[in-house]
């Protein structure tokens, strides 16, 4: 996912959350979702929160949610949404 905000140490789990230097982009069926925060757990090894807004024009249903960081993009996973 990226450097983070202060730089992880190889072979050692990091103490306290770290902030991803640079945001991925996230759509949800689509369009593009606000990013609200990234980071690195603490206490984790290559666990990563994001937490993101849901666009308000997103439909009911079961929409796809495509992360992006630079050229590589995750699978497209499902988040059902219900307003």
């Amino acid at each position: 996912m990226g450097a983070t905000t202060p730089a992880l140490v190889p072979g050692q789990l990091p103490t306290e959350t770290a902030p991803l230097a640079t945001l991925p982009v996230v759509t949800i069926g689509g369009a593009n979702a606000t990013v609200l925060s990234a980071v690195v757990g603490a206490g984790t090894a290559g666990v990563y929160q994001i937490n993101v807004q849901v666009p308000a024009a997103t439909a009911n249903g079961d929409q796809q949610v495509v992360v992006q960081v630079g050229t590589g993009s995750s699978a497209p996973l499902i988040l059902t949404v219900q307003k």
